[in-house]
């Protein structure tokens, strides 16, 4: 026996959440425009409305380009997780449970994809608006001469390219975070994924699109250490009360942190081979993550 469809908002309740979230925009986008206002009559006092509209730009600039690629990148994968459904599933009051999502969500696919891109990327272009100024020193970089006695790289990289990077690595990490959930719940719903029934409990398309998703968190996780033993010459050292890397840093963690790389790349590598083509399993996929953590531990932090 079919459940029943999940009921829906009446008429009232959808004009009350409309005129409420309304509201809330309106107010938002209000005190926006009344600080851009002042902030413009500052500049125009001064003379220097060419530097406000600069500013202004390239915010808009970062909101719309980030917003957007966060938006195509969560719901493209939660798209991709609907068209790898499986056209049969087994019968379980699993998935007798799960038909009336289905029947709500699959007519209108569309549309909740198309709100939840609008949602996440509206909440990603207001984080990457306001790194305008790290944006224009990476865009505008220069060489100081110098480079660091530790890695041979100018100076000018620590000051105009680290910081930008270091948000864009930001960036990639919740993105593959947010897809993996989303993919995971769009093939959990739609039976891809299943915790009851007869045969597999993960069909092939769906285990190759979240171990692919997994393997880049991981190979990110590489670049992220790659960019830690560069952050180390400019954190505080509290051991001698100076910023740069110590003794401890140079001869521990540097090397550490460099076989930690080489680990996550290899890690990557036998998650998308060893889960999709030779034991077509979670198994594999589940010991090297915890031999990433094992390493990390044991080489990052007890060594």
């Amino acid at each position: 026996m079919r459940s029943s469809p999940l009921p829906r908002m009446s008429r009232r309740g959808r004009v009350t959440v409309g005129v409420l979230l309304g509201v809330f925009l309106l107010l938002t986008l209000l005190g926006w425009g009344v600080q851009v206002w002042t902030d413009w009559l500052w500049f125009e006092e001064v003379d220097y409305t060419n530097v406000f509209t600069g500013v202004l730009r390239t915010r808009i600039l970062l909101f719309i380009v980030f917003g957007l690629g966060m938006a195509v990148l969560v719901a493209g994968n939660m798209w991709l997780a609907f068209r790898l459904r499986p056209l049969l599933r087994p019968n379980s009051p699993e998935q007798i449970t799960l038909d009336r999502y289905r029947s709500v969500l699959a007519p209108r696919i569309g549309t909740w994809l198309a709100v939840i891109g609008v949602i996440v990327g509206l909440f990603t272009g207001l984080s990457a608006q306001t790194r305008w100024s790290q944006w224009m020193l990476f865009r505008n970089s220069q060489t100081f001469g110098e480079t660091d006695p530790e890695f041979n790289i100018d100076i000018g990289f620590y000051i105009f390219q680290f910081p930008f990077l270091r948000y864009l690595l930001g960036i990639g990490f919740t993105a593959v975070v947010l897809s993996v959930i989303g993919a995971l719940a769009m093939h959990y719903i739609f039976g891809g994924v299943r915790l009851q029934g007869a045969g597999d409990r993960m069909t092939a398309a769906a285990r190759a699109h979240l171990t692919t998703l997994v393997a880049v968190f991981v190979l990110l996780k590489a670049v992220a250490y790659v960019l830690d033993r560069r952050a180390m010459l400019l954190e505080f050292n509290e051991g001698v009360e100076l910023y740069g890397a110590g003794y401890a840093d140079i001869n521990a963690l540097l090397p550490a942190k460099e076989i930690l790389t080489y680990i996550s790349i290899v890690v990557a590598v036998a998650i998308i081979i060893f889960s999709n083509a030779v034991m077509r399993n979670l198994v594999w996929p589940g010991i090297s993550l915890a031999l990433l953590g094992i390493s990390a531990v044991a080489i990052g932090g007890i060594y």
